[in-house]
């Protein structure tokens, strides 16, 4: 079995996004269908994109330039990890997109959406002995977040990943290295969710 660590400030955070998004549908403001899920990509995206350089690729489902030439890749690779259909933002996002990286250059706040576009590392990509599943969690993104303790900051890279076991809660989990031990803890529940808490710490770990 996994241990599970859930940090407060996240379960704090996840839990004010819930409520927002209830507070919002009940005010009719949010449908309760597969849309729901696209306007807010559109919108997170967009915020991602005003405090970095992004760079969105070209998915079968692009709605302005769409490549069918990766529509058969998305849909094998779905088939094969069906622990991604759980988060229906995450499969809209790879339709439309099919990847994304940004950076910025004041820092070193910069990130990848790994997919089947050129503007990102392939889901597949097995150099240096990368897997597609990885202590229990199947990866599919990492950001550099800037620590800081004691007066000294470091910008460390987070890989994230979707938990594919079922041995842990669902949802996203967070993995980097600590000291040359690797640490993994409960991130949020779905793709919408972090993307929105990746804009939100825009660039800083919390």
């Amino acid at each position: 079995m996994y241990s599970l660590n859930v940090p407060q400030r996240i379960l704090h955070q996840t839990e004010d996004l819930r409520l927002e998004m209830l507070e919002r549908k009940l005010r009719g403001d949010l449908s309760m269908n597969n849309e729901t899920d696209t306007n807010e990509l559109d919108y997170w995206l967009t915020r991602l994109a005003e405090i970095s350089v992004l760079q969105l690729g070209r998915g079968p489902m692009h709605s302005t330039q769409p490549n069918s030439k990766v529509a058969s890749e998305i849909e094998d690779f779905l088939s094969r990890y069906p622990v991604l259909r759980q988060g229906q933002g995450f499969v809209d996002f790879w339709q439309r997109y099919a990847g994304a990286s940004w950076d910025r250059p004041r820092d070193e706040f910069l990130g990848s959406v790994y997919g089947f576009d050129p503007v990102t590392m392939h889901i597949e990509n097995d150099e240096g002995g990368f897997e597609v599943i990885e202590q229990g969690l199947l990866y599919f993104a990492d950001v550099y977040l800037l620590t800081e303790a004691d007066h000294d900051s470091e910008w460390k890279q987070c890989f994230f990943g979707f938990e594919a076991t079922g041995e842990r809660p669902s949802g996203i989990y967070r993995m980097w290295d600590d000291n040359n031990e690797t640490r993994i803890e409960w991130f949020c529940a779905s793709f919408i969710d972090w993307l929105r808490l990746i804009v939100n710490l825009n660039g800083h770990w919390r």
